[in-house]
């Protein structure tokens, strides 16, 4: 896990960024008012654009599972997902235990930061 505050960026008035990352996926937040709002980021290093586009499907289809079973709550600001590489032999319960870490460990982060009064 990765804290810092965004020096020189118009955005750092908003708070603190946190960094997860698990194998190829990576994900983002920057503490903001409002409701969550979710980008995802696929480089062109990944694949075609069919490819990046299922990454980009298979992993939007998960979270939302992830959502209705009430395994991730997204809390107000801005996540990126990141994706490095394709994820074609990666099984439905694997990308599913990687967004349900990253998103824990940036739970687990965003508690201890307000814990410390940010």
């Amino acid at each position: 896990m990765k804290s810092s505050t965004v020096a020189g960026n118009p955005l750092s008035a908003r708070g603190f960024v946190l960094i997860a990352r698990r194998g190829p996926l990576k994900l983002r937040f920057q503490q903001g008012a409002g409701s969550p709002r979710l980008m995802f980021a696929v480089p062109k290093s990944v694949g075609t654009a069919v490819v990046r586009n299922r990454c980009r499907r298979r992993v939007r289809e998960m979270l939302r599972e992830l959502a209705r079973e009430g395994a991730i709550r997204l809390e107000a600001g801005e996540y990126r997902l990141s994706v490095f590489a394709p994820l074609d032999g990666w099984s439905p319960q694997d990308l599913k235990s990687a967004l349900t870490a990253l998103a824990n460990e940036l739970a687990d982060g965003l508690a201890a930061e307000l814990r410390r009064g940010r």
